[in-house]
């Protein structure tokens, strides 16, 4: 049980009194009132005094399975547990709670020279079976080293806490080389090509004599043209045909 213990108390008229308690917990309450340790009359109240939760403070938020690293494609999904000023759990629904929101992942300018940029908008949607708390959901496509989550709720952010307020974010490439978007160049001296044009289209031809090595620079890439980095698990095969 709570005891609130801050409250006023004031001489209205000769034999009366005025009393207040201000309130910072949400809860089911009953009213006691003593004089001298004792009880007076209807002390303590019958009926109970119910005290809901004040609307949502986005500061006073709590987040909830955050990571600090992701893979480009990949979608994932924390929880945010919506509070009031005073940090008692809230059980609204967002549409009944919240006039607006943002989900976003901005890449943060190490200098500050310039404002964040915007990387990836995501989603903020109800919790289900968990009135009070809300799902955020993003699925980045751009790799990056220094990002932020940013959520705001009525305007205000919600505040990381801990290392996921100092440490950046990071966005790795897919997991998989992707054909479409992965290019290769053939690395020879200007004496070895030439371009020869046909009906106003450009071939470029390489000459080269016996005991001579192409070389070819493959630019590997996932499938959101992400430069993939080396990879034990893929077979990369160049052959000469003719």
């Amino acid at each position: 049980m709570a005891v609130f213990d801050n409250a006023t108390v004031g001489q209205a008229d000769n034999n009366t009194y005025d009393c207040q308690i201000t309130i910072y917990r949400a809860g089911t309450f009953e009213l006691e009132v003593m004089i001298n340790g004792i009880h007076i009359d209807q002390s303590p109240m019958l009926d109970w005094l119910l005290v809901k939760p004040a609307e949502i403070y986005a500061p006073t938020c709590i987040v909830q399975d955050h990571v600090l690293e992701m893979i480009a494609g990949d979608t994932y999904t924390a929880q945010i547990q919506s509070r009031d000023f005073y940090s008692n759990n809230r059980q609204g629904l967002l549409a009944e709670s919240v006039m607006a929101w943002e989900a976003r992942i901005v890449e943060i300018d190490p200098t500050g020279a310039s404002n964040a940029t915007i990387m990836c908008n995501g989603t903020i949607t109800d919790n289900a079976g968990n009135p009070g708390v809300f799902d955020y959901t993003f699925t980045p496509l751009q790799t990056g080293t220094n990002y932020k989550i940013e959520l705001t709720i009525n305007g205000m952010h919600v505040d990381l806490l801990g290392e996921y307020r100092s440490t950046p974010l990071v966005v790795t490439p897919a997991i998989i080389t992707d054909v479409l978007t992965t290019n290769y160049s053939i690395l020879a001296d200007t004496d070895q090509s030439y371009v020869q044009y046909t009906d106003q289209e450009e071939t470029r031809h390489y000459e080269y004599i016996t005991g001579d090595s192409v070389f070819v620079l493959i630019d590997c890439r996932d499938a959101y043209s992400n430069v993939r980095y080396g990879s034990d698990s893929e077979l990369l095969l160049v052959t000469l045909t003719g």
